[in-house]
This record gives structure tokens, C-alpha cells and sequence, in this order.
């Protein structure tokens, strides 16, 4: 399994390097703002409709964190077949 470049229980305002930076910031936001306490979420939206915590907003937000570093984590898979990908490996191969 993958390292996280991040703690998910503490995520950092600023991102992680290798992650979409845009993607980041708007679910970091949404993560802080989805805090619960006593088992309610206590942004405005989720104490209008009692929602529990964690609650949908939050894993949501968890999510997009997880989505923002996937290429950090989780390098593309390579396809040998493709023509690009062939021209790569003999050229690094030639050095």
C-alpha cells in the first residue's frame, strides 16, 4: 500500500507536492469545515438538518484529498504497447 504524503487525520492547508493544487484547496476547505464534535457536524448546512458525523460533506472532502495526491501516490500505469511508451524505454535503455 501507497504512503499518503499527508496525514489524513491532519491534513495541511497548503497541498502536498505532486497534488492538483485546485482540487486540494477546495476539499481542504470543505474538510474544515465539516468538523464534528459529540457526534454532530458542525457546519451550518449539516446543524440545519442534524446531520451526524461524520457526514456525507466530510467524506466527500476526505475524498477529494485522497483524489488531489492519486498521481503522487499512485504513479500511471504504463502501457508498453503504445508507441510513445516504446520510444521511452529505448531511449532511457541507450544511456
Amino acid at each position: 500500500m501507497a504512503q499518503l504524503p499527508y496525514n489524513p487525520e491532519n491534513p495541511p492547508q497548503d497541498p502536498p507536492t505532486g497534488a492538483d493544487r485546485v482540487l486540494w484547496v477546495i476539499a481542504i476547505r470543505l474538510y474544515q469545515e465539516h468538523v464534528g464534535t459529540d457526534g454532530m457536524c458542525l457546519a451550518p448546512t449539516c446543524r440545519q438538518q442534524a446531520n451526524l458525523w461524520p457526514c456525507e460533506s466530510y467524506n466527500v472532502a476526505r475524498a477529494g484529498l485522497l483524489f488531489a495526491v492519486r498521481e503522487a501516490v499512485i504513479p500511471a500505469p504504463v502501457e508498453p504497447w503504445h508507441p510513445v511508451t516504446r520510444i521511452r524505454r529505448l531511449d532511457s535503455s541507450s544511456h
